[in-house]
């Protein structure tokens, strides 16, 4: 922990950013372990002030001039005059990894007296699994001495990717101004030689000042938030960031980590100040946290950004109503995720494909609410919208489904002004509202046995008409609850191989662990015998699908040939 790796990890793929308003001679004590990477550097406040940085590093600068040119009328979004700032260097930044942290931070040292590389330990905690799903007693269970503990699944030993390492500080502890003000003299000598995953559901004060994070998985939601300068709230920015990462990581299967690496946090900021900036946050946030732990994301949101874009219409439909800065902050939650795809366009190409199939389906539904107000049917809109999502599958939000359909209003009040269009819009009105002439279809009683043979004249050919149609429909259930009944007894099939797969993975890493060659081998043994059995169940289930819609066919047919004999 004490020397600078040989070749330094993730070299190519990791940024450092690190918002500042003054000098940064900091970077003196961290260039043993900070000089391999890119610096972004984000400048605070007067944009004519000049930087200094240390010689030999490799960095970019920018200022509240270079924001406003970059963003344009969306640099709205960007907090100025506060740390929140930080947050654009992880907009402009193209690497995969985002190691953040302050000014007054320094390098600690281990009990032993050894200087600490954060940057090294934070790569560390990203590149090996979380596991939120199951407390692990022993803490990080891929931490070089520990494993799983006894009891703990083994489905779920591979844990899931990590999404944020959130480190911690010596010496001047993150309080708030409140604590600030009754311990002014207290320091964090506790050095905790952990690292733990933040289990799913629980929420935590995220820190900024030490903070690394893996951007293609979470960086659209590592916004934080509109702070400082004409903001009635200051010093909630990280804590915001940490709530909405949470929530979504939550949902979306990822996992944060807490605890090493430590830094050195030198300088204590005024409490009188911090209390100022901190006083509407402390009321306010015995409204965020419920907020925050009751919050829920729908199964359509798939990526960060539909998943923080829905988060921002919660925010501005619930704590809108706390006070109104909540409201302009979810617009720039929105504001933050148009910017942040423009400048990185090739990160979502799926998702790209995803706008433009919401966009397509809030146009077909609200055509739909249009046709139904121009031949004066009532539907409900809500009701409406929740079939759709269900049985046709919609990813598309109610309120892109509102907005178009506001849209299409103008042109639908344009089509009545026109007299010729209104004649066929009542002729139109006046054929359906004739009753529907009887259709024949085929009769197909469910026990033809019990269908008596009356006269051949027409009120028995309306009566079987009438009861072909009921029988009909009640045969398509029973069809559709025969292959309901089929597809879940083959899909749980198919799940009891995938988790003994799974079960069978994490066996062999765990006995030998100590053999990577060993492992590698069984693995791919395991992974062979399991590709063969799912290839295997799919032709099976296919060959008993085919067996069943014979079945089904021909009883079918059999039920309309006894109803014919029945009907002659």
């Amino acid at each position: 922990m004490s020397t600078t790796p040989t070749t330094p990890l993730l070299k190519d793929e990791l940024d450092i950013v690190i918002p500042t308003i003054r000098n940064l001679d900091f970077l003196e004590m961290w260039r043993p372990f900070f000089q391999p990477y890119h610096l972004i550097i984000v400048q605070d406040g007067d944009p004519t002030k000049k930087i200094h940085v240390p010689e030999g590093f490799d960095y970019e600068l920018y200022n509240r001039n270079d924001i406003n040119r970059i963003l344009g009328p969306k640099s709205s979004c960007i907090s100025f005059k506060d740390s929140a700032c930080r947050c654009f260097g992880y907009m402009v930044s193209k690497k995969k990894y985002i190691f953040t942290i302050d000014d007054d931070c320094f390098v600690a040292k281990d009990p032993s007296g050894n200087d600490i590389n954060a940057l090294e330990q934070h790569i560390k905690n990203l590149l090996s699994p979380s596991t939120p799903f199951f407390f692990n007693t022993l803490y990080d269970p891929y931490r070089e001495g520990a494993d799983f503990v006894r009891g703990y699944p083994f489905s779920l030993r591979e844990g899931v990717p990590t999404a944020v390492s959130h480190g911690l500080w010596l010496n001047i502890p993150d309080y708030d101004a409140p604590t600030q003000l009754v311990k002014p003299r207290e320091r964090n000598t506790r050095f905790v030689d952990a690292v733990m995953t933040i289990p799913k559901g629980t929420l935590f004060p995220m820190c900024g000042m030490n903070l690394a994070f893996d951007r293609e998985l979470i960086g659209p939601a590592m916004y934080f938030g509109l702070m400082g300068d004409g903001q009635p709230i200051g010093r909630y920015d990280d804590m915001w960031a940490g709530w909405c990462i949470k929530v979504i990581c939550d949902h979306l299967g990822l996992g944060v980590k807490t605890g090493l690496p430590y830094i050195w946090h030198s300088k204590a900021s005024n409490p009188f100040v911090n209390l100022k900036k901190e006083y509407k946050g402390i009321y306010w946030q015995e409204e965020l946290i419920p907020f925050f732990q009751a919050a829920t994301l729908p199964k359509e949101c798939t990526t960060v950004q539909s998943c923080y874009k829905e988060l921002s219409i919660q925010v501005k439909a619930k704590l809108g109503k706390v006070d109104e800065y909540f409201n302009k902050l979810a617009d720039e939650m929105l504001t933050w995720i148009e910017a942040w795809d423009e400048l990185n366009p090739s990160a979502q190409p799926a998702n790209g494909n995803k706008e433009h199939t919401s966009i397509l389906q809030a146009l077909m539904i609200s055509v739909c609410w249009i046709c139904s107000s121009l031949s004066k049917h009532t539907i409900d809109r809500e009701e409406s919208f929740a079939l759709a999502k269900k049985h046709l599958n919609f990813s598309c939000m109610e309120e892109e489904a509102d907005q178009v359909y506001e849209k299409l209003k103008k042109p639908k009040e344009m089509f009545l002004q026109s007299p010729k269009n209104l004649t066929a819009l009542n002729a139109f009105k006046d054929r359906a509202s004739r009753p529907e002439e009887p259709r024949m279809s085929p009769a197909v009683p469910l026990n033809p046995q019990e269908q008596k043979r009356e006269n051949h004249g027409s009120s028995n050919e309306e009566a079987l008409q009438s009861n072909g149609q009921i029988i009909e429909e009640s045969i398509a259930r029973k069809e559709k609850n025969e292959i309901d009944k089929f597809d879940s007894l083959w899909d749980e099939m198919k799940m009891n191989i995938e988790n003994d797969f799974g079960v069978e993975k994490a066996l062999i890493r765990h006995l030998y662990s100590s053999n990577s060659s060993v492992t590698s081998e069984k693995l791919n043994l395991v992974e062979k015998e399991f590709a063969d059995k799912l290839n295997e169940h799919e032709r099976l289930r296919q060959v008993h699908f085919n067996d069943l819609k014979v079945m089904l066919k021909a009883a079918v047919g059999q039920v309309a040939v006894n109803d014919s004999c029945i009907g002659d």
